[in-house]
């Protein structure tokens, strides 16, 4: 019989499962992790300087054309740039587990018992 610490086995977890075991493994990390550098390229990038930082978060709306584009593809790509790199380090971190673990380690040190 089977006691509840079986029935929530990490090793039989789907996303393990597929995570190891897909063919598209490699794709996957690679659309993470190029995802994970795009963002943090567009950060780096879009960083304003000390005095801008209010005006670098909001849309001007009496404008010319080409700024009323620019600034809501820019104020709405750094207000996305966390969830997208959540979505990306998770990835990443499903397929390179082995990797990334002791890095997340050092930031939330987690122990397993046996």
């Amino acid at each position: 019989m089977g006691g509840l610490d079986e029935a929530f086995d990490p090793a039989d977890h789907p996303s393990e499962e597929i995570a190891h075991r897909s063919p598209g493994t490699s794709s996957r990390a690679t659309g993470g992790v190029a995802l994970l550098v795009s963002v943090l390229t567009g950060i780096y990038l879009w960083w304003p300087s000390r005095n801008q930082l209010v005006r670098a978060l909001t849309v001007k709306r009496r404008a010319s054309r080409e700024r009323l584009i620019f600034d809501p593809h820019k104020v709405f790509g750094i207000y996305s740039a966390p969830v997208l790199a959540v979505v990306a380090f998770s990835g990443v971190y499903l397929v390179f587990f082995d990797y990334v673990r002791p890095m997340a380690n050092l930031f939330s040190p987690v122990e397993l018992d046996g």
